[in-house]
This record gives C-alpha cells, sequence and structure tokens, in this order.
C-alpha cells in the first residue's frame, strides 16, 4: 500500500448485491443494492465529509483502492486481499464492515483490527428512518471517538479494549457520525505513516 493521503473512500459490495430480490411499488424488479439504499447512503456520508465515496462491486476494484479507506461486509476482505496478494490484516486497518452482527461487534473489530464496523440492525435502521436521532451508533476506535469528541456506553456487550458502539450529540445520524469518525480516522492514519 502507498504512503499517500486519504483522498475517497470505496463502499466494495459483494456481488450478491447485484441480484432482483423485489419488486418495488411500480412494478419493477429491484436489485439487492438498489432495496439497500447503498448508494443514497453514500452520497449522505459524502456530503458530510472531506472526502469522495465509490460505491461499486468487489469485482471491480483495483488495488488503487488500498490508498482508500473501505467499506464492505467482512467477507469481501479476504477476497480483495487473495486478488491483490495483501494479507487481510493490512487491509483490515483501513476497513469498516458492514452489516456485522451487533452482539459480537465490538469483539469481532478488536480481533480483525478493523477501522470500524456498521452494525446491520442500525444499518437497517437508517433506511427505514432517515431522520432518526439514535446518536449515529457506529463500532470505532476510542482513540478516535475522544477525538471526535463521542460518548460510549460502558458495557462488555458494546465495548471492548479498543472499540466502543459510540454516539454523538451533534452527529446524531449515522451518515453524520461515520463522515466525522471518517475524517478522523484519515488524520490518524496520515499520522502513523
Amino acid at each position: 500500500m502507498k504512503n499517500k493521503s486519504l483522498l475517497y473512500v470505496t463502499i466494495a459490495l459483494d456481488s450478491y448485491w447485484r441480484e432482483v430480490i423485489d419488486i418495488n411499488k411500480e412494478g419493477h424488479h429491484i436489485s439487492i443494492r438498489s432495496f439497500e439504499e447503498i448508494d443514497a447512503f453514500a452520497a449522505e456520508v459524502c456530503q458530510n465529509g472531506r472526502f469522495q465515496i465509490r460505491v461499486c462491486f468487489q469485482d471491480e476494484l483495483t488495488e488503487s483502492a488500498t490508498d482508500g479507506l473501505l467499506i464492505c461486509e467482512e467477507p469481501v476482505v479476504p477476497m480483495l486481499a487473495e486478488r491483490w496478494s495483501l494479507s487481510p490484516m493490512s487491509l483490515m486497518t483501513r476497513t469498516i464492515l458492514l452489516n456485522v452482527d451487533r452482539a459480537k461487534t465490538a469483539h469481532q473489530i478488536e480481533e480483525l483490527g478493523a477501522a470500524g464496523a456498521i452494525e446491520g440492525n442500525r444499518y437497517w435502521t437508517w433506511r427505514t428512518e432517515r431522520n432518526d436521532s439514535l446518536g449515529g451508533r457506529l463500532f470505532g476506535r476510542k482513540d478516535i471517538a475522544s477525538k471526535i469528541k463521542a460518548s460510549w456506553t460502558r458495557s462488555s456487550i458494546w465495548e471492548s479494549e479498543r472499540y466502543c458502539l459510540m454516539e454523538h450529540e451533534t452527529h446524531p445520524t449515522l451518515p453524520l457520525l461515520l463522515a466525522a469518525y471518517l475524517d478522523a480516522y484519515h488524520v490518524f492514519l496520515d499520522s502513523t505513516q
């Protein structure tokens, strides 16, 4: 991976997101990608951050994507690592996991060394209640949470040694909190290179 400033984020979708799953209100078939509204999510996060977000399928990615941050489901990471002859751990430090099971999230990302995680039910809540004010609720590193002045619940379920489920009063939605977190994580990564 190159040591250069992160200017973009890539949401890398597994190929199953191409599948047609439903018929919408107008009677048209829609893909999982459309149903999950991942492009609208990316646009809302991008609108509130200082970076570009590209949404694509993992088989369309080139190795240059490793110069930025990735957002993807956990099974995508080993596929990309194998394709680019990288260790999965080297990608995890630049990866926000998507649709992770809440019950094991903090401990799972601690073990994997991921940049953070978006829990599956939390993403679903964003899709169905866009203007919710749940405080964001993003899993991420405690040191980054402190930098952006986020709070977290002290509980063995929601936190591990270095990770927590964070909330933020001035970033009350998932896209707002993720944008603030990505901006701060970018600065953190730049300072470690």
